[in-house]
């Protein structure tokens, strides 16, 4: 089998990496031979020697191939060793990061197994937030998971580090958890800090900066951030 995982969201690309590693390690127990290949470090003749190559002493091989791009020059030989892959071996190509716009893409893409995960909208991340807590044996409600979406943003890979160490805290996530577990949005806090500029509350933007240099910002983030928030 040859499976293609691809999309704009590489948090659910590697959950499903991982937990296809969990599946194939439980279905094959100690007969599983799993090999993880850079396609850009290793080159296609290692690509291609993994996908080839019978298991000796196991029953299966998973054979996942990260950083794909560095087969972009090898397309015609991909798609000839595609069909050669042994019914031993699960092929997994790991998408993160692959432009859409390429042949390598478009030849990936096309596979039988192809799955393809993009970004969430609002409402599909609140639900997100909600599932990931009950995942942990917590629980959020609706507006506070929305609060806690803005205070440290939409990134996945960001709300489900807060998630865990909130349900380490708490099996009922509120906003006071949040406000005393997590640190703001730098983004939104650089918002804040214009704001007291632009009204001359320098006091106000002090407090603001310091309070962003404690929560871990550095100097370089607040930059970019005014710099962007200026643009």
């Amino acid at each position: 089998m040859i499976i293609f995982l691809g999309g704009e969201n590489d948090f659910e690309i590697a959950r499903q990496i991982a937990k296809l590693r969990s599946q194939y390690a439980r279905k094959y127990s100690d007969s599983l031979d799993e090999v993880i290949i850079d396609a850009v470090v290793d080159g296609y003749s290692a690509v291609e020697q993994s996908l080839l190559a019978l298991p000796m002493f196991f029953s299966h091989r998973l054979v996942i191939v990260q950083n794909v791009s560095g087969l972009k020059n090898n397309i015609d030989k991909l798609q000839e060793l595609l069909t050669k892959v042994p019914d031993s071996t699960v092929a997994v190509f790991d998408g993160r990061g692959l432009d859409k716009r390429i042949k390598l893409y478009k030849t990936l893409s096309g596979l039988k197994n192809a799955k393809f995960f993009g970004r969430p909208n609002s409402a599909e991340l609140i639900k997100w937030v909600q599932s990931e807590a009950k995942r942990r044996e917590a629980q959020i409600a609706v507006p506070v998971a929305q609060y806690l979406i803005s205070r440290v943003g939409d990134s996945q890979w960001m709300l489900s580090s807060e998630i865990a160490k909130l349900s380490l805290a708490t099996d009922e996530i509120t906003r006071e958890a949040i406000d005393e577990h997590t640190a703001r949005n730098v983004f939104d806090s650089v918002f804040d800090l214009i704001e007291a500029v632009s009204h001359s509350n320098s006091r106000q933007a002090v407090d603001i900066y310091e309070q962003l240099t404690a929560d871990g910002a550095n100097d370089q983030q607040i930059l970019s951030t005014l710099m962007w928030h200026y643009r």
